[in-house]
């Protein structure tokens, strides 16, 4: 006999099947109508073991007793099992679909679950059927949002409003709608009312910074990013906890600062601008930094900043791991994460100053680039624009992908920057795009895009491939900080609710020396953006 799976002739039942096969007798409802209100008296005890048992007996008596199901379906959730609790919430729906709470209920395991769309139609069918129930309200209203339906968003917690003004939660959801609409006058009065709410000051500090960094409040806008950290569940925001005392600005004269990532690539170049003033009088500094950006950190600083790559996140109550070898090497005074730096050097819009270039290429790296370049065919006297379309997809954080889906352009949408489209004979279109949206370069024939995305192995490469070309053109991506950390001409098509670092209707950048902003103006509409950087490019292709 060999060593396959053995199958068993029995047949597994599932939770409702089992209940079902106890009872051979007729169905005695009134029995099943007593067992249910002993076992929901138990539940509302506290009692979880005992309803149980009660809410399965009363099953036995009828196993189509859809509250003894939808009881059964709130014990587990309860216990936080909710996959065990949908067989049951799914049951009692479709016994008695009249049931507003049924349906609510059912949504709220879906939305635990992360499965929002199935949320979402149960919300709507409890709201259906009894338009004043509160919670489906409140909770398919914040999806609404989450789904850029903004404006039945409005709607629909604006009822909740009139109806309980002080809901648990609602003056954030307000905030966050009103923001997403760009009605920032209400949003503003919101997030200082949900301020006032003691449960999650940290999730509202992390919403209300980025309001305040758009309207460029920066000293308050920094003072409620601070709370990042304390929200990693809800962010995806981790900080190391090293041990040493946190820099607060104290003079570093004969002292070692430890500097550490966080978030993302763009975040930690964007802060990056502000290190070389930050460390201007500290004996020797280190930098743990994304791995793709050790390269150019380390041609890019002085001497006195050490760089090393980044070894991993931690998410609050994790045990520490093992610190990297070289961490004993250093005596450190003192830690700052890299975001805090703009707290403490960047209050004011003027406190920017001018832009400059900081970020440099090993010049023997652009030389080979251009070498890899210059063999393009066909490519001598054209314009070389490099074009980024695609944003990095973020699968680990449902509303992180959904924005990332919001912030890229279409491939098929740039066809009017081809060089085969009218009047752009003079460039030729560069892909700056790695592993992950590399293999679509070559997927439309029109935009004829030369593609390294093999060689782009890490963002000193695609630095150095930068450098070779004339202009680029990319979304809000880590390479439009990187291009514009470099110091080189950035046109950048930006989604209609942009980022707070990009400024509310700003053409230019304070952060970089030479990015303009092509903005959208209606959602999801990159046609007049396109055709906008089209006409800039034909005259940039003749100058």
């Amino acid at each position: 006999m060999g060593k396959g799976m053995a199958h068993s002739c029995r047949v597994a039942l599932d939770p409702l099947t089992r209940i079902g096969a106890m009872n051979d007798n007729k169905p005695n409802p009134a029995k099943a109508a007593e067992l249910y209100q002993q076992a929901l008296q138990a539940f509302q005890a506290q009692q979880s073991a005992g309803s149980e048992t009660l809410a399965r007996q009363a099953l036995v008596q009828d196993p189509d007793h859809a509250d003894s199901l939808e009881l059964l379906g709130a014990i587990y959730a309860a216990r936080e099992e909710r996959a065990f609790s949908l067989p049951f919430f799914e049951r009692a729906v479709k016994l008695a679909p009249h049931m507003a709470q049924f349906h609510y209920n059912l949504g709220v395991i879906h939305h635990e679950l992360n499965r929002f769309p199935q949320a979402m139609r149960s919300y709507h069918q409890a709201l259906r059927l009894q338009p004043e129930h509160n919670a489906a309200l409140s909770n398919y209203g914040d999806l609404l949002r989450r789904h850029d339906q903004l404006e039945a968003a409005r709607e629909h917690l604006e009822r909740l409003l009139g109806l309980e003004p002080d809901a648990k939660g609602l003056p954030l959801k307000l905030a966050l709608t009103y923001f997403g609409l760009k009605d920032y006058e209400k949003a503003d009065e919101r997030f200082v009312q949900a301020l006032k709410d003691p449960k999650e000051p940290a999730v509202v500090h992390w919403e209300y910074a980025h309001y305040l960094l758009l309207k460029k409040r920066f000293a308050e806008g920094w003072a409620s990013y601070e709370w990042r950290a304390e929200c990693s569940k809800f962010n995806s925001v981790y900080h190391f906890p090293h041990p040493q005392p946190r820099w607060n600005g104290e003079s570093l004269k004969g002292k070692t600062l430890l500097i550490h990532r966080e978030q993302g690539l763009g975040d930690e170049i964007m802060f990056g601008s502000i290190i070389e003033e930050a460390i201007r009088d500290a004996d020797r500094v280190v930098l743990v930094a994304a791995p793709e950006m050790v390269r150019l950190w380390q041609s890019s600083l002085p001497a006195k900043v050490h760089v090393y790559p980044y070894w991993g996140a931690l998410p609050p109550g994790w045990d520490q791991p093992g610190l990297p070898a070289w961490y004993k090497d250093y005596n450190f005074d003192y830690q700052i994460a890299i975001g805090r730096l703009a707290h403490l050097l960047r209050p004011t819009l003027e406190s920017f100053g001018s832009p400059r270039p900081y970020i440099r290429v090993a010049d023997e790296l652009v030389e080979e680039w251009k070498a890899k370049v210059d063999a393009i065919p066909n490519i001598a006297d054209k314009k070389k624009i490099g074009v980024m379309w695609g944003a990095n997809p973020a699968a680990f954080h449902y509303d992180a992908s959904r924005r990332a889906l919001r912030k890229s352009v279409p491939l098929h949408e740039l066809e009017p920057l081809a060089s085969t489209a009218p009047g752009m004979k003079g460039i030729q279109l560069v892909s700056l795009a790695n592993s992950v949206h590399g293999s679509q370069a070559g997927s439309l024939n029109a935009l004829d895009l030369i593609d390294f995305s093999e060689d782009l192995i890490d963002l000193a490469e695609t630095a150095a491939l930068m450098k070779n070309l004339d202009l680029i053109i990319t979304i809000d991506t880590s390479l439009a900080h990187l291009a514009g950390a470099m110091g080189l001409k950035v046109w950048m098509p930006l989604c209609w609710d942009a980022d707070w670092r990009w400024g509310e209707e700003d053409e230019t950048s304070y952060w970089y020396q030479d990015v303009r902003l092509f903005r959208q103006a209606k959602a999801g509409d990159w046609k007049p953006v396109v055709k906008q950087i089209a006409r800039e490019l034909k005259a940039f292709s003749k100058a």
